[in-house]
């Protein structure tokens, strides 16, 4: 137990002098400022500031592994507001030919130092404060989480109408089908003409 501790804390640490290390470049060329070096229970969070632009980075449970956040200050740090990550920067076109690096033979500081090459290479405008990229990935972003949403209605929906159809309730069939016609199956489809039929001449 005592070498798991230590081993716990000598990643805690290595965490903290790659970050320092590798997130120099945003104090030097971004006039950004290591604003908090936070440790809560087994987690343990690095924060950047400018004027307009945070940037978190993070290492802790469940994955122990580094991770990286941010996003403007007062704006997608807000109650009920998101943070962007990693995979919102690499969707954006000027990070089109982005690739990671494999390379690294240690994980955390492999992965620490493939974030700061990415702000390096694909977040230069919006590290300087430029909303344009923030717009594009929030943009990116809503319509991501709008098509899960619709996805997951379209789910519920087929599910309940094929309830209806076991229960031979073709009214209902007819219209929890009709407010997905334009994605329902060949077979769906096929059960919607049916239901029609049969709810007009049950009518």
């Amino acid at each position: 137990m005592m070498n798991m501790s230590l081993l716990m804390q000598d990643d805690y640490a290595q965490f903290e002098d790659e970050v320092k290390r590798n997130f120099y470049f945003l104090e030097q060329q971004y006039e950004f400022r290591l604003t908090q070096i936070n440790k809560m229970g087994y987690s343990k969070t690095i924060r950047y500031e400018s004027r307009y632009v945070y940037v978190n980075l993070s290492y802790g449970p469940p994955e122990y592994e580094p991770t990286m956040s941010f996003g403007r200050i007062g704006i997608d740090d807000a109650l009920g507001a998101y943070s962007f990550e990693q995979g919102d920067l690499i969707q954006l076109k000027n990070c089109e030919n982005w690739k990671w690096n494999p390379a690294y033979p240690n994980h955390l500081i492999g992965l620490i130092s493939e974030y700061s090459r990415l702000l390096k290479e694909c977040g230069a405008t919006f590290l300087t404060g430029d909303q344009t990229l923030f717009e594009e990935m929030k943009a990116k972003r809503d319509s991501s989480v709008k098509a899960w949403h619709e996805q997951e209605k379209a789910i519920n929906i087929r599910n309940d109408a094929e309830s209806a159809w076991s229960r031979k309730d073709y009214v209902t069939v007819v219209n929890l089908y009709e407010t997905i016609k334009d994605i329902l199956t060949e077979t769906e489809n096929k059960k919607l003409i049916y239901a029609k039929k049969q709810s007009r001449r049950l009518g």
